[in-house]
């Protein structure tokens, strides 16, 4: 054991846009029960678990940005389908600042991150164009 407690990558940083998310892709009115929630949540890309994306539901809807009704399925088996309520619709905008803020932070990073990939790719080249020049004994 090598003492680093790192995990092999890092932890997904789309887990804090799980709630935003829910709340935008549910503005156009449209219903949705949670494990189809939680597909298209992987689709765009927000890594989350079933579980995560369950809790987030039923916290949105104990704090009233969402109504659920049960509805029994072909099966026979009930299930909840959640909706937008009012508030849930207000908090949709007061998510715009903080995921702008994040996407220019996310920018900012990505554009220091091709700095350096271009900076080592320029010094490489140096080197190997230096290594190349045969060197003439004095």
């Amino acid at each position: 054991m090598s003492g680093d407690l790192r995990p092999e990558r890092p932890a997904a940083l789309t887990v804090g846009l799980l709630r935003p998310c829910i709340l935008a892709h549910l503005m156009g009115g449209d219903t949705v029960y949670g494990y189809e929630l939680h597909h298209w949540l992987l689709g765009i890309g927000v890594e989350c678990d079933l579980g995560t994306v369950y809790r987030s539901l039923n916290t949105m809807e104990s704090e009233g940005l969402l109504h659920s009704t049960w509805e029994r399925s072909v099966g026979g088996r009930s299930r909840r389908r959640y909706e937008l309520s009012e508030p849930g619709l207000d908090m949709i905008d007061a998510y715009v600042a903080p995921v702008e803020q994040l996407r220019t932070v996310a920018t900012e990073f990505l554009d220091m991150r091709r700095a350096c990939e271009s900076r080592a790719a320029a010094d490489a080249a140096q080197h190997l164009r230096h290594a190349a020049t045969p060197r003439v004994p004095v």
